[in-house]
């Protein structure tokens, strides 16, 4: 029996975001900054598949596929996405811990 609780945190339809990330990348190549540049913006999206993958031990662990709203799609584990209304409390707890407030 699994120590783990599988917790499946989004369902389909869904609507989330990106939960912020560090942009700054030190040393990169100026061919790379238009790449990196439009990864760095806020993304919305919905959910539009959940995904179970087994790691080397055989934990399982969830993953979603969400259709961003600039037509694009990507593959995400739960801990990189919040609901859509959670991200203005994500983004104030983020930046709190960033800079000691």
């Amino acid at each position: 029996m699994s120590k783990h609780k599988k917790i499946i945190r989004f369902q389909l339809g869904d609507r989330v975001a990106e939960k912020p990330k560090a942009t700054f990348i030190p040393n990169i190549s100026k061919w790379k900054t238009n790449i990196v540049a439009k990864n760095c913006t806020q993304r919305y999206g919905t959910i539009t598949k959940l995904i179970e993958k087994k790691n080397t031990n055989g934990i399982v662990s969830t993953y979603y596929k969400v259709s961003w709203d600039n037509n694009t799609t990507g593959e995400h584990a739960q801990s990189r996405l919040c609901f859509e209304f959670e991200l203005p409390q994500v983004l104030e707890d983020y930046t709190a811990q960033l800079y000691g407030n």
